[in-house]
This record gives C-alpha cells, sequence and structure tokens, in this order.
C-alpha cells in the first residue's frame, strides 16, 4: 500500500473515531437540547446538569394540571434509567415532584421520562418527555485554617482548626470516621461542626496539642472508602518546639478585606508595634490585628502575584521573649476569575415568564 493510501486511511479513521466520540461525549446535553427545543410549549424547567446524590428529580410545566390530576399519584408519570425506586408528589398545581428512596448513586448518569401524554393532549412524538441528568461524583478537601495557642495552656498546648469539604452531600457519622489526627504520646480530642444544612462543610477543631522538647506533628489521615472516594488522603501539621518562638505558617485570605494570616508558635504580646516587623512585598501602610498567636496584615484590595513575605527578629511573645531569627515565605495574591453560579436547579427555556433566577457572581 503506497505511503498517500496510508495517509488517507488514518485520515478516515481519525474522522471515524472523533464523530463516534461526539455522538457519545454529551448525550444528556444532546437530549436536553432536544427537550428545551421541543417541548417549550409544556415544560418550563427541569432537574438537568450536575446534581447531589441527595436531589429530588422536578419537572416544572408551563400550565396547571386539573384538580382531579391532582388527586391522582403522580409516581407513575416517570421512568428512570437506570432505575430509581422513590415517590412522586404534585408540589403546586403546575410543579411535579420524584423523591428517591435512597440517594443515588455517584459519578452517574441518568435518563428521565414524564409520561406527558398522561397529564396533556399533545402530539404523538411529544408524548414523552425525556430529559438527563448527572449526580455529582463525591471528593474531598481538608483545608487546616489556623494553628493558635491553647486558652488553658498557651505556653505548652495548641489547638488546630480547619475545614472538611465534599463535593456532595457526607453523612456526619462518614466525615468524623473517615477523618483522625493523631500525635504520638497526646491524647488528642477533636470538635465536629457538622454542616447539617448542605452537608458539604464541616469544621473542626483539634485540642490537647503538646508542645514537646524535640520536633513532632500531628498527623492528619482522611480515609477515603468511608465517603465512597477512590483515594485516601495524608499530611502532617508542624507542632512548634516547646520554647522555640517562630513562625509556623503563613496564608492569604481573601474573604471580605484581604490579609495574610502568619501564625506563630507562641501567642503575642499585645498592643506592640508591628510596623516593619511583619512586611508584605510592595505594600506600605499594613495594618495589623493581634489575635493570640495569629497576626493578620492587612493588605491593599488590588494586591495581585505572588509576593514576599517577612518576619524579622524583635517580634515578641507573650513573655515578652523576641523571635531570633527571620522568618520569609512567599504567598499568591491570586486574582479570582469571573464567574457566574446559578443557584437554581434546571433548565431556563424561552417561554418562561416571571421566572426568579438566583445566581452568585464574581467579579
Amino acid at each position: 500500500m503506497s505511503l498517500s493510501k496510508i495517509s488517507l486511511l488514518g485520515t478516515l479513521l481519525c474522522l471515524l473515531f472523533i464523530t463516534s466520540c461526539s455522538d457519545t461525549k454529551t448525550p444528556i446535553d444532546q437530549l436536553n437540547k432536544q427537550a428545551d427545543q421541543a417541548f417549550s410549549a409544556y415544560v418550563s424547567s427541569y432537574t438537568s446538569g450536575k446534581v447531589s446524590t441527595r436531589s429530588t428529580i422536578m419537572v416544572r410545566l408551563v400550565e396547571p394540571v386539573t384538580d382531579a390530576q391532582l388527586n391522582t399519584d403522580p409516581t407513575t408519570l416517570f421512568q428512570f434509567t437506570p432505575s430509581i425506586s422513590g415517590k412522586a408528589r404534585w408540589v403546586g398545581n403546575n410543579v411535579v415532584e420524584y423523591q428517591p428512596s435512597s440517594p443515588l448513586k455517584s459519578g452517574t448518569l441518568y435518563n428521565g421520562t414524564l409520561k406527558l401524554s398522561n397529564l396533556k393532549e399533545v402530539e404523538e412524538e411529544l408524548k414523552n418527555f425525556n430529559f438527563g441528568f448527572e449526580t455529582l461524583s463525591q471528593n474531598f478537601d481538608l483545608d487546616i485554617e489556623q494553628i493558635a495557642s491553647d486558652a488553658k495552656d498557651a505556653m505548652r498546648k495548641q489547638v488546630i482548626e480547619g475545614q472538611f469539604n465534599t463535593a456532595d452531600f457526607a453523612d456526619s457519622a462518614a466525615v468524623v470516621s473517615a477523618v483522625s489526627f493523631k500525635q504520638p504520646g497526646s491524647n488528642l480530642s477533636v470538635q465536629w461542626e457538622i454542616d447539617k444544612l448542605n452537608g458539604t462543610a464541616h469544621k473542626f477543631k483539634v485540642q490537647g496539642i503538646e508542645r514537646k522538647e524535640k520536633a513532632s506533628g500531628v498527623e492528619v489521615a482522611v480515609d477515603g472508602d468511608r465517603l465512597g472516594v477512590d483515594r485516601d488522603a495524608r499530611t502532617v501539621v508542624p507542632v512548634a518546639i516547646l520554647g522555640d518562638f517562630n513562625v509556623l505558617d503563613v496564608k492569604v485570605v481573601k474573604t471580605g478585606d484581604p490579609y495574610v494570616l502568619v501564625s506563630f508558635s507562641d501567642p503575642l504580646k499585645e498592643n506592640q508595634d508591628l510596623t516593619g516587623l511583619i512586611t508584605v512585598e510592595g505594600q506600605n501602610n499594613l495594618r495589623y490585628t493581634i489575635e493570640g498567636n495569629n497576626v493578620k496584615v492587612f493588605v491593599t484590595t488590588d494586591i495581585t502575584g505572588v509576593k514576599a513575605v517577612k518576619a524579622y527578629p524583635g517580634v515578641r511573645n507573650l513573655l515578652d521573649f523576641k523571635m531570633k531569627e527571620l522568618y520569609q515565605n512567599v504567598v499568591n495574591f491570586e486574582q479570582l476569575k469571573p464567574l457566574l453560579k446559578l443557584n437554581a436547579k434546571g433548565t431556563i427555556l424561552p417561554s418562561t415568564d416571571g421566572l426568579i433566577l438566583p445566581f452568585e457572581a464574581v467579579n
């Protein structure tokens, strides 16, 4: 076979592969696009896109149904692939909602059908309203927000505060059993503030962390199996050596007025003047707030890029001892990109009249 024929055959095979991928890549998007175009006179919105495994499935009709239909069980109006056991109900006179009897399977594509012809007189090709949605794939992220001194023994013990985030709703018992905190030779206690509203943002506070004469740390481990996630995570949070006064960590906080959070090993002496002792590259007239062993260094709102942060010898702890060595690190003031996030579920159709559309916007 000549080289030109081989090249032509390869091109045809590539085109065939691309075509086959495009047909299967977004079947749900195509299904919902067809639904938007064909059923705009009958359906104003419906569950689509990515949803929680705890979500209900909703279809909102353009026109209300009759009182007789409201008094019947709408469960038989729905069919799903894969199948979903549950029960439907009317919410008002034009919204039918299907409530699964158990959480949906994570990271799964679902096709739904509403038997529209059982509610309206429609053309033969419109008797079944077909739509699709996908459940979120569960995942997690653990954020250490601050390392602070223990109020009961500020010089000898510390606490760790942070937040454990999941991509989708997670049961409180699963969260508590999945995340563990250990420091050799110490008896740690963990206080959880479980997110009961959305089930995705759980705060924790680890107490009883001992500052020892030798370097030590708190091992934080996440068992993904307990959350239905196919990965584990492990990190070590360093604990300051007893009698060693230094900086433990720096991080950028962008909520409200932006600032750099500088965490020290010891609680700081209040009312000390930190001007020139803690600096942020390119920033003048900094404002400082001392809270225990943390200092908030407020910067201008237009700061961007990677900046050097320095803490100089002279910063004093609660016992009036000075920090002995220069600390320096870099932080990233990355600007939030423009973002529009819809808070409502479903799809907006052209015929919708007077729909309230809640959203969140950044920049």
